[in-house]
């Protein structure tokens, strides 16, 4: 998910987790850079890769193994790290600020 700072791409993943039947209190990953969220038969890997300056750093993380999960979801803010990497079933959601949007419109 890409979009500015506050533009939802964690509440957008609080709604996709509790639609989803997770009920774990999903919070922002900016600053342990994975949350993990589980049930019995599921997971929700949620990474921020804001705050990563190389590619290795998401590799020492294990970032590899993560996105081969067949039984989790990876869901990854801040992405563009990864954009050389070819995954499988990747989505792209792209999020601006309202306000933003409004200054873009022509009346």
């Amino acid at each position: 998910m890409t979009g500015d700072l506050g533009s939802g791409k964690t509440t957008f993943t609080k709604g996709l987790a509790a639609g989803l039947g997770f009920t774990n209190e999903v919070q922002s990953p900016t600053y342990p850079i994975l949350n993990e969220y589980s049930t019995s038969t599921n997971f929700i890997y949620h990474f921020d890769l804001y705050r990563l300056k190389s590619i290795s750093e998401f590799l020492e993380i294990g970032g590899i193994e993560y996105l081969s999960s067949k039984s989790g979801l990876c869901i990854i803010e801040w992405p563009e790290l990864l954009d050389t990497f070819d995954i499988d079933n990747k989505i792209e959601i792209k999020f601006t600020l309202i306000d933003k949007i409004k200054d873009q419109l022509i009346l």
